[in-house]
């Protein structure tokens, strides 16, 4: 008989995550930071939410409870909500109406865009199964704070923290 696997629910914050795990964040693409932030400059800010994107997809596609497409869709629809109307109440300065509908979409978007971020954040602790007093702990003022910067960070430190380990065991 063999012996009962263990319950890894609750993880201890100082043991490290699986192989399955770590494994999982490493199809998380390592990009610089400074590579994110300079793509977000150029871009404008679109790079942004085309980072927040893609890495919703690959944590959907490996995390047994994925981020919502409705969160995803509607961030997207009051995105280009937004770039509409910022655009027309540009050619229409006179017009309050259009300026006050795009200030509307554009905090909507800001705040549901900030929401979409800390989902993200969860579901990277679900994945590394990290503690608060674990070296990959995703702290949240810090992500409030630089958002996909730092989320990008932490996820660099993961790989390379468990890209090391792997080639030091071989």
């Amino acid at each position: 008989m063999y012996p009962p696997e263990p319950d890894h629910s609750q993880q201890d914050p100082a043991r490290p995550a699986t192989n399955s795990q770590a494994h999982a964040m490493q199809a998380l693409p390592r990009v610089s930071v400074w590579a994110v932030l300079g793509l977000s400059i150029i871009s404008l800010g679109l790079y942004y939410t085309y980072w927040l994107f893609t890495r919703t997809q690959i944590i959907n596609r490996l995390s047994d409870k994925p981020i919502s497409p409705t969160l995803v869709h509607t961030v997207l629809g009051l995105l280009m909500l937004n770039l509409i109307l910022s655009f027309v109440s540009g050619y229409n300065p006179d017009n309050e109406q259009y300026q006050q509908l795009a200030s509307i979409s554009g905090l909507s978007y800001s705040l549901l865009n900030l929401f979409w971020v800390f989902t993200v954040r969860q579901r990277l602790h679900k994945m590394t199964q990290a503690g608060e007093r674990s070296l990959f702990w995703i702290n949240g003022i810090w992500t409030f704070l630089f958002q996909v910067l730092y989320l990008q960070f932490k996820i660099n430190e993961y790989i390379e923290e468990h890209t090391s380990e792997s080639t030091l065991l071989v």
